[in-house]
């Protein structure tokens, strides 16, 4: 949301907002609802439901109040869908799959990380859809869709590195890097694995200030990894070393365990054992949240390997007992979470109900704002979106473009003598004529003014578009004069060049029918 257009007042309460959210204050609920006051006192809806998303947020992730977040989502949401600029309901899908994904809902949380790079697409946030991207292909990994997650994360390289200046650039491409290397890792391409590891590698160390201990511990469990699976016992040395000191008093490992589990395995079967007792040491000193169950899981399958490999029967037995009163509460919380299902199915099915039928409207009026009325045929606005589209691509793809300007021989003289009603007529057979032909063909057919159409062929041969319009002249007893323009888009040309073309020969046609 820019505030710049705002008063300094404003912008004061924005940045406060930010700070308190940054610290996780409970004093940014104060904040926000001063600025909602504000909002509602200014009447302007893009500000009121941004304002309503922010507290959303801070209810759900700050205060912990569920019911409040969904309450103000809705509200952030229905005055949002009111607003012709739908670019800041993407912060509201965004939400709803960040939380849906914190519950463990990855499919519920994939649809709407979709729904939201959908609207950041649509209105041109090219950045908020390549971090969508790779926040759909974090998903992907965890559930063990590899090769899909690999198809979103390198479309999300790409269009992360397109902007330097987005705020979080660097932790954007570093995840990016480092989930290429997980994909790659479980779908066996270590050469791919290796190459993105060092992409990751000169990243890190060329901007050694911008990352924090959590990307830092992510890259060396991948380091130490790679080494071990490279026989690389220096590397392996080092990178453990690393991962250790990163490791203490670190209260998150739990959102890192699931590559630890990888790296488990991978340490198992190198027979370093010793490091494994290190590391499950440092993790149990550092203790996991109990409502972190996820993580407690994973921890437990690590133990029940190790200690499987080990050959510690005690400790195995205990390890299945914790296990099974995980699992159990891990079952208590998924009921918890049938309300808060149902509650969020609710709120996104009247989002998603609302917002098509607003695109359902703003689609009939960009149809209407560009089809004539009379012939039903497009406008003089569509056809110029149509010679854009169709000259871009005849220019990249070395491909032919034809043009053919035409108009109704004596209109006017019609008009005059019999009326408009009759001069109407037969614009629409001579129209009727060329829908029929474009849809048998392939072609684009327009009026563009009065008695004036324009018919756009893409890699069509002169004598293609001849043959279609002798048809066209077989399906009419209109006549009309036509000029065509074929021709492969180069150097500095431009689409009305096409146009231009096609309207001299037209001319060059009605100056040898007077003279006939």
């Amino acid at each position: 949301m820019d505030f710049s257009k705002y008063d300094q007042s404003l912008q004061e309460l924005s940045r406060q907002h930010h700070e308190y959210l940054k610290l996780g204050d409970k004093k940014v609920i104060t904040v926000l609802d001063e600025m909602r006051l504000r909002a509602l006192a200014m009447n302007d809806p893009v500000l009121i439901g941004y304002v309503y998303h922010s507290i959303a947020f801070a209810e759900h992730f700050i205060m912990g109040r569920y019911f409040r977040f969904l309450k103000n989502l809705s509200l952030s949401s229905s005055y949002l869908l009111s607003c012709q600029d739908q670019s800041e309901m993407m912060h509201i899908y965004y939400l709803v799959a960040i939380d849906a994904m914190n519950k463990g809902l990855n499919d519920i949380a994939v649809l709407y990380f979709q729904e939201a790079r959908n609207i950041a697409e649509e209105s041109g946030q090219q950045t908020s859809a390549a971090i969508l991207d790779e926040s759909i292909g974090h998903i992907l990994l965890q559930i063990g869709q590899y090769k899909e997650a690999q198809k979103y994360i390198r479309k999300s390289l790409v269009g992360i590195k397109k902007d330097k200046s987005h705020p979080h650039y660097y932790s954007n491409l570093s995840s990016d890097y480092m989930n290429d290397v997980i994909a790659s890792l479980e779908l066996k391409d270590m050469k791919r694995a290796r190459k993105s590891f060092d992409q990751t590698k000169a990243f890190l160390e060329k901007h050694p200030k911008e990352f924090k201990s959590g990307t830092l511990l992510n890259f060396q469990l991948l380091r130490l990894r790679l080494a071990l699976s490279d026989g690389n016992e220096q590397e392996a040395q080092e990178s453990y070393e690393a991962l250790l000191a990163l490791m203490q008093d670190n209260s998150m490992l739990h959102l890192y365990m699931d590559e630890i589990k990888k790296l488990s395995l991978v340490l198992i079967r190198n027979n370093h054992h010793a490091w494994l007792e290190e590391i499950l040491r440092i993790i149990d000193e550092n203790g996991i949240a109990p409502d972190a169950a996820d993580g407690l899981k994973l921890l437990i399958s690590i133990k029940i390997d190790y200690y499987k490999a080990l050959g510690r029967t005690r400790e195995l037995r205990e390890a299945y007992d914790r296990q099974e009163a995980i699992q159990e509460r891990i079952h208590t919380q998924q009921k918890s979470t049938r309300q808060y299902v149902n509650g969020l199915i609710q709120l996104t099915t009247s989002l998603r109900k609302e917002r098509e039928q607003q695109l359902a409207r703003q689609e009939q009026l960009i149809s209407m704002a560009e089809t004539d009325p009379l012939t039903g045929l497009s406008n003089r606005y569509g056809a110029n979106l149509k010679l854009d589209k169709a000259f871009d691509a005849a220019y990249q793809n070395r491909t032919s473009l034809g043009i053919v300007f035409l108009d109704v021989d004596g209109l006017k003289r019609i008009n005059d003598s019999k009326g408009h009603l009759e001069g109407d007529k037969y614009l629409m057979s001579l129209a009727n004529a060329l829908q029929n032909q474009a849809v048998q063909e392939g072609f684009f057919a327009s009026r563009v003014g009065g008695d004036e159409f324009v018919l756009i062929f893409e890699g069509k041969s002169d004598k293609e578009i001849e043959t279609a319009m002798r048809s066209i002249k077989k399906r009419t007893t209109v006549p009309f004069s036509s000029g065509l323009y074929n021709g492969v888009p180069y150097g500095k040309q431009k689409n009305w060049d096409f146009v231009e073309f096609a309207d001299m020969e037209l001319y060059k046609e009605k100056q040898r029918k007077r003279k006939a």
